[in-house]
């Protein structure tokens, strides 16, 4: 295969990136002990108090004690009154459902997806379960009206952790022990992302680009700022 048979993506506009949850992340908060250990603090709260009470902010002291020598790295602590975990990372807990995407006056709110999860009406498999084939972009609880419409009139609609693992499951030829089973972020961000701006595109066709750049069969070097999509 050379590479001039394989077309060059185009950007659908500028601005084109997969976002997350939150311009700066704050990884710690990935952990699944953090994000559930926090919104069941909250349901112990909901609609009595406020995300910068006293009584959240000993939750999340609490929870942080907890936590203390299993590794898990982020400073609830630090994280309480004004400045309070929600505040600075709530866009997380919006995107997966867990709190509403509009604003509660500082009220600690929960969807009812996310009091679900939280009484243990949902295990966290079924929640990961459920994130993976639910997750879309664009999102509106994490991204703004003009961002959303953006992706819209391009006519693209993602559920990209369903699309990595769909991408992932046909490297390996469905063997998840294959060696060929992965996707390193390098591939995420120079070949998945920058393909995943034409619409309708197949898992076929991402596997096609990262076999070939496996195989030395594909330059990079002309994909010029389709680097930035992420």
């Amino acid at each position: 295969m050379e590479n001039k048979k394989l077309e060059i993506p185009k950007k659908p506009f500028a601005d084109f990136k997969w976002k997350w949850a939150s311009v700066q992340c704050t990884e710690g908060i990935n952990d699944p002990v953090v994000l559930l250990g926090v919104l069941f603090r909250m349901a112990k709260l909901e609609g009595k108090c406020k995300y910068s009470s006293k009584q959240f902010g000993n939750e999340l002291i609490e929870l942080s004690h907890d936590l203390q020598g299993t590794g898990v790295n982020v400073d609830l602590e630090g994280r309480t009154g004004e400045r309070n975990i929600i505040r600075n990372s709530g866009q997380y807990w919006k995107a997966l459902n867990l709190i509403p995407a509009e604003r509660t006056g500082g009220i600690i709110t929960l969807t009812d997806f996310g009091r679900k999860v939280a009484n243990h009406e949902i295990s966290q498999t079924e929640f990961s379960a459920q994130s993976i084939i639910n997750f879309k972009l664009p999102n509106p609880s994490i991204q703004t009206k003009e961002e959303c419409e953006k992706w819209e009139k391009s006519g693209i609609e993602l559920h990209p952790l369903k699309l990595i693992l769909s991408i992932v499951r046909a490297l390996g030829n469905g063997m998840p022990t294959s060696n060929d089973a992965y996707i390193t972020v390098e591939e995420l961000i120079r070949i998945v992302i920058p393909l995943s701006g034409t619409p309708g595109r197949k898992v076929e066709s991402y596997v096609e680009y990262i076999r070939a750049y496996r195989n030395g069969e594909l330059d990079l070097k002309g994909w010029g700022g389709l680097h930035s999509c992420r």
